[in-house]
């Protein structure tokens, strides 16, 4: 459960910080750029205080490390966590599964880490990046079975950002409205939790960040909305 005290903490850190800005890691502009002001925080390799397995914290604590090495081009560095997140999944997935895992889930992160797997081997930047965001949506799902709603949403959300992104990215209009509407509908039905537990200072700053979002996606702004979309993912950085 979010703890008031680390709340109020992230609405301090959130006044301090300026829009974050954004630089492309690729000529072609194919990859998610980096974000400059922060960087995603990994959890804990052990959360036993929220009774999560500590093997979901490790492989997101591999997704983030990916969206900092893929663009930049350190595939050595990518594939050493490939192979350390596929371990971990294949030696403690079954606990996972025993805990009430939807088989859903668990199919969908074998193959989001094969696919992962095969994409950083053939040093494809945004086929890497989609995996590994694929990676992201089936962990939230299996959250489901540890933690409450607000816990997995706000990962939903930080997925969903940076899908939103690659959709902009990949110039897929279609694609991104679905992914934009599956975004705000998780807002929705997050926001009330996250401001009841005190999160109201960055509920504030991410609906005026969604407000903007929505303004730019409707304008078909794509450098503008890729840069929002950032914002957002590190808005919900911050708080995850």
């Amino acid at each position: 459960m979010l703890q008031v005290v680390g709340l109020l903490i992230v609405s301090f850190i959130l006044a301090a910080c300026a829009p974050a800005t954004t630089s492309a890691l690729s000529t072609a502009d194919s990859v998610l750029p980096t974000p400059q002001s922060i960087q995603p925080p990994a959890l804990p390799a052990a959360s036993g205080s929220n009774g999560v397995h500590p093997a979901l914290a490790d492989l997101e604590a591999g997704v983030d490390a990916i969206f900092r090495l893929a663009p930049a081009g350190q595939w050595n560095e990518v594939a050493a966590q490939v192979t350390r997140m596929t371990a971990t999944w294949y030696a403690r997935g079954g606990e996972i599964s025993s805990a009430g895992a939807p088989q859903a889930a668990l199919n969908s992160l074998d193959a989001a880490l094969a696919d992962l797997a095969a994409k950083s081997a053939a040093h494809d930047a945004p086929g890497t990046l989609q995996a590994a965001n694929l990676v992201s949506a089936a962990i939230a799902d299996l959250y489901d079975v540890y933690t409450p709603p607000p816990t997995s949403d706000l990962r939903r959300l930080a997925m969903l950002e940076r899908q939103v992104w690659l959709d902009a990215d990949r110039g897929d209009p279609q694609v991104m409205l679905g992914d934009f509407a599956q975004l705000k509908s998780i807002w929705r039905r997050t926001a009330s939790r996250i401001r009841q537990e005190g999160g109201g200072a960055f509920a504030d700053q991410f609906d005026a960040s969604l407000a903007m979002q929505t303004k730019l996606v409707e304008t078909h702004d794509t450098a503008a909305v890729k840069q929002e979309l950032m914002r957002g993912w590190q808005l919900v950085a911050l708080l995850r």
